[in-house]
């Protein structure tokens, strides 16, 4: 029986340990000569790329994959935010600025 890994399992640091902790670690190779050598690249990749960008990668592999990179994606973005301050989503919210009253108001992008 294959054993699948869960995001809160995924504590990796480069793309070829984290192939390799999938037991995919032979396209390693094919990910480094394709251009995918950090796992900011990797967590964009495409299941049309993983087809057209990197050889030799077999069909149920690639469906392992694209599993894998949604749970790498989720995993690796909470940790960059538990790194990034008090774990707020501060990054992901609009900027916010003191009114005449000393009221928060958020900054609205883009045209009136």
């Amino acid at each position: 029986m294959e054993s699948e890994i869960s995001a809160m399992d995924i504590n990796v640091t480069s793309v070829e340990e984290w192939l390799e902790s999938l037991d995919l670690g032979a396209y390693w190779p094919a990910f480094e000569k394709s251009g995918y050598d950090d796992l900011e690249t990797v967590e964009e990749l495409t299941e049309h790329e993983l087809k057209t960008d990197i050889e030799g990668i077999k069909p149920g592999h690639i469906k392992k994959l694209v599993k894998q990179i949604a749970l790498l994606k989720s995993s690796q973005g909470s940790s960059r935010q538990s790194l990034s301050g008090d774990g707020s989503d501060q990054a992901m919210s609009p900027p916010a600025v003191r009114g005449a009253r000393g009221d928060r108001e958020k900054v609205m992008l883009g045209d009136k």
